[in-house]
C-alpha cells in the first residue's frame, strides 16, 4: 500500500495536503461501470460536504464489484464553507494521486476524503505519521509527558462532546512563554469506545515520528490527532491557556512503583498508581496482580525483569503463555524509535496451517485449531502454508531437538517463553 505524506504548513484559508494511500490492490478501467459510479459518487460528496456535523457517507451502484462506497468528514471547528472547500479540493485531487485505484484515502491538514468498492470500509486500515517540523523541543522528558496527559484528557474530552462531531482541542502552557496546542477527532460514524481505542493507538504511534519535535500529527482512516506550538485549530486568543503543571506535580515521579513481581520502577515506566506525565508514551506497564505486562506494537508481552542501568527489558509473548497452538497471528515488531532488539538473539517463524505432506525437514506439530505446524529458523512468511508468527529466542535455544516428524511442542513453548531482551532508547540522563 502506497502511503504519502507532508510536514507543509497550513497557508491561511486553503486546505493543505497531509497524505494519501492507494490500495494497488484494486483497479478500474476507463468508461467501466465503476468509473461511472465513482464520478457520481465523488460529486455526491462533495454536494453534501456543508452538513453541519462535516461527516457525510454513501453509496452507488448495486452490484458489489461495482459500487463505489464514499466517505467525508471535516474537522471539527470548521465551517460548512471551508469544509466544502476542503472536499472540493479532495476530489480533485484524490483522482490525480491514483488514477485507476478502486480503493483510496487522502487526507487535509482540515478534512479527510476515501472512497471504497468494498461495502464495510473498516477495511481501510493505513496510516500516517510524520513529524510537522524539524525543531526540537527543549525538556523533552516533561514536554513528552504534558503531550501524552493532555491527548489522553482530550481523547476523554472528544467522545463526550455534546456537539457530536467526537472532536476536542486543549492550549496548555508548557512554559510562560510556550503553548501546547493539541487537537484530537473521531469521525462520528465510530462508537464511543472504538473512538477511544483508535486514539489511544494514535497517542501511542507518535512516539513512532514525533519524539521531541515541536510538532506532529498521526491520521488514520477515521481519526486522527495533532499538536503544534502554534494555534492551528480556530482558537480564540482571548482564552486564557490553562497554567503548565506545577513543578511541585513532578516530585510523584521521584517515587518508584511496583508493578506485579517488578519492584522499584521508575522513569521511563509509568502506569499503576504512576502518572502518564511520570513516564513516556508506550513504555506503560499494566499491572494484573503478580504480572506486570507492556504492549508492544499491538502484541502484549509479560515483562519478566527490567535493569536500569542498562536499559533493558526482558519480555516474553504473552499469548504464547496459553499454548503454542494458540498465539495471536501477529509478528513479534519493536517500535525502532523506541526499542532495539537485544544481543545473542535469532529469529524463530513458526508457519501454521500446514498440510502434512509438506516436504520439508523442519520439526512439526500439531494444533487441533490450525493443522499441522513447522517451525523455521529466521523471519521468514507463511509459504505455502496460511500463517506465520516470528519470535526472537535466544541464539543457544537453536541447538535444541527442533527437527523430526513430532517436535516437543512443550520444549518449544518453554524455549519461546525464555523471553528476549530488549534495550530502550529513552534517554534517562534527562
Amino acid at each position: 500500500m502506497d502511503e504519502e505524506g507532508g510536514n507543509e504548513r497550513r497557508s491561511e484559508g486553503a486546505p493543505t495536503y497531509a497524505a494519501h494511500s492507494c490500495s494497488n490492490s484494486s483497479f478500474f478501467t476507463p468508461n467501466s461501470t465503476y468509473q461511472a459510479n465513482l464520478n457520481l459518487l465523488l460529486s455526491d460528496l462533495s454536494s453534501n460536504s456543508t452538513r453541519l456535523d462535516g461527516f457525510y457517507k454513501t453509496s452507488v451502484g448495486q452490484n458489489p464489484p461495482d459500487e463505489a462506497t464514499g466517505l467525508l468528514f471535516c474537522r471539527g471547528d470548521l465551517t460548512p464553507a471551508a469544509c466544502k472547500d476542503c472536499i472540493s479540493t479532495a476530489t480533485k485531487d484524490i483522482r490525480n494521486r491514483c488514477p485507476f485505484d478502486k480503493i483510496i484515502l487522502i487526507w487535509y491538514d482540515v478534512c479527510t476524503l476515501r472512497y471504497t468498492n468494498e461495502s464495510d470500509m473498516n477495511n481501510l486500515v493505513p496510516f500516517a505519521n510524520f513529524n510537522t517540523t524539524a525543531q526540537n523541543v527543549t525538556e523533552p522528558d516533561r514536554f513528552n509527558g504534558l503531550l501524552a496527559s493532555t491527548m489522553n484528557s482530550l481523547k476523554q474530552q472528544a467522545v463526550n462532546s455534546q456537539s457530536g462531531k467526537m472532536f476536542a482541542t486543549a492550549a496548555v502552557k508548557f512554559t510562560s512563554s510556550v503553548t501546547l496546542y493539541c487537537l484530537v477527532q473521531c469521525s462520528p460514524e465510530l462508537s464511543v469506545s472504538l473512538c477511544l481505542t483508535v486514539l489511544e493507538s494514535a497517542i501511542d504511534s507518535l512516539s513512532m515520528c514525533c519524539t521531541g519535535k515541536e510538532g506532529g500529527a498521526v491520521m488514520l482512516p477515521s481519526s486522527n490527532i495533532r499538536y503544534e506550538l502554534y494555534p492551528f485549530f480556530n482558537y480564540t486568543a482571548s482564552s486564557t491557556p490553562l497554567p503548565p503543571p506545577p513543578r511541585d506535580m513532578y516530585e510523584i515521579c521521584s517515587s518508584m512503583f511496583n508493578c506485579g513481581m517488578l519492584n522499584n520502577i521508575g522513569f521511563p515506566f509509568w502506569g499503576e498508581n504512576r502518572p502518564n506525565s511520570c513516564g513516556y508514551p508506550g513504555l506503560k506497564l499494566n499491572c494484573e496482580e503478580s504480572v506486570a505486562t507492556i504492549k508492544i506494537m499491538n502484541v502484549t508481552y509479560q515483562v519478566l525483569g527490567v535493569n536500569p542501568e542498562a536499559q533493558i527489558l526482558k519480555i516474553t509473548r504473552k499469548d504464547f503463555s496459553a499454548g503454542i497452538c494458540s498465539p495471536e497471528f501477529v509478528n513479534s515488531t519493536l517500535d525502532p524509535t523506541l526499542l532495539d532488539l537485544g544481543i545473542g538473539l535469532q529469529y524463530l517463524t513458526i508457519v501454521y496451517g500446514c498440510g502434512f505432506s509438506l516436504n520439508t525437514s523442519l520439526g512439526q506439530f500439531n494444533c487441533q485449531k490450525n493443522g499441522f505446524a513447522h517451525i523455521k529458523w529466521g523471519a521468514y512468511g507463511p509459504g505455502e502454508c496460511k500463517v506465520s508468527v516470528v519470535v526472537p529466542v535466544p541464539v543457544r535455544v537453536q541447538s535444541g531437538p527442533w527437527t523430526g516428524i513430532a517436535i516437543d511442542q512443550s520444549k518449544l513453548q518453554e524455549a519461546i517463553g525464555e523471553g528476549f531482551r530488549v534495550k530502550w532508547k529513552v534517554d534517562t540522563a534527562a
